[in-house]
């Protein structure tokens, strides 16, 4: 997914998304496009962002939301 669509899909602006991507909490790839390379988010890097923004949209930083996601993903609550 492109980040202008990831944008869109996750309700994360451009700039959050490379700031993640910065800090490191999420890897883009990077594809060419025409004479370009544009950033390609894998599905797995889509659900990382959206889980992320979900917590810092309930007010935790960045580090702590990207803590919480990690939790999440490896003690997944069963319903």
């Amino acid at each position: 997914m492109h980040i202008t669509e990831l944008s869109k899909d996750t309700g994360a602006t451009v700039d959050q998304i490379r700031y993640l991507e910065r800090k490191g909490y999420v890897q883009a790839e990077w594809k060419q496009l025409s004479k370009r390379k544009v950033r390609f988010y894998p599905e797995s890097q889509v659900a990382t962002i959206q889980s992320i923004m979900k917590y810092f949209n309930l007010g935790y930083r960045y580090d702590v939301a990207y803590r919480k996601t990690i939790e999440e993903v490896q003690k997944p609550r069963l319903l």
